[in-house]
């Protein structure tokens, strides 16, 4: 199944379900087509002119996060688990928010000048345009969307009710779905 989870990364719902689908995506990563997009503008041809709900820090963010998504796969999930338990809480604090992310991405060995050159050059740009565009084509206006197949989800914000409404998706189910 082909899953998209539109959020803005300081969002307390965004948080709040990145948080309740971290163990589903422990469990079906192998299995599903996962993307996580950002709700976020682009007015002009720089990351100063990114705009999201929670202001232009909150894109980006966004753009860090879809940095850490393309350069640093495998530990992106790790990155928004420590992000938001750590750094989430002190958002509107730039300079400790700086720390912050600087202190999680060294902990979990993730390059931080791959990072940072990506979050501030045309291609971060690129990645939240292209986001953009999805949640325009989605159709998508609020954080957090949860959209499954092409459907989406108004199920329980739950591990296990979303874990349930992806697993009837497959035709044939992983054994990870019987996982309770």
């Amino acid at each position: 199944p082909m899953i998209e989870l539109y959020v803005m990364s300081f969002c307390p719902y965004g948080v709040q379900m990145e948080e309740v689908m971290a163990p589903v995506i422990g469990l079906l990563k192998d299995s599903i087509d996962l993307r996580v997009r950002y709700i976020a503008s682009v007015e002009g041809d720089s990351i100063a002119t990114a705009q999201s709900m929670h202001g232009s820090s909150e894109a980006v963010e966004d753009v860090r996060q879809l940095c850490i998504a393309k350069y640093a796969s495998g530990s992106y999930w790790n990155y928004l688990a420590a992000f938001n338990t750590q750094c989430y809480p002190v958002w509107n604090n730039a300079e400790r928010l700086a720390a912050c992310q600087q202190e999680v991405t060294t902990r979990l060995g993730i390059n931080g000048d791959t990072i940072d050159r990506c979050t501030a050059g045309q291609e971060g740009l690129e990645l939240l345009r292209a986001d953009e565009t999805m949640v325009g084509t989605r159709r998508v206006t609020s954080s957090p969307t949860l959209i499954i197949n092409g459907q989406v989800y108004s199920g329980a914000r739950t591990p296990d009710a979303i874990k349930q409404a992806i697993c009837g998706q497959f035709d044939v189910k992983p054994s990870a779905c019987d996982i309770v």
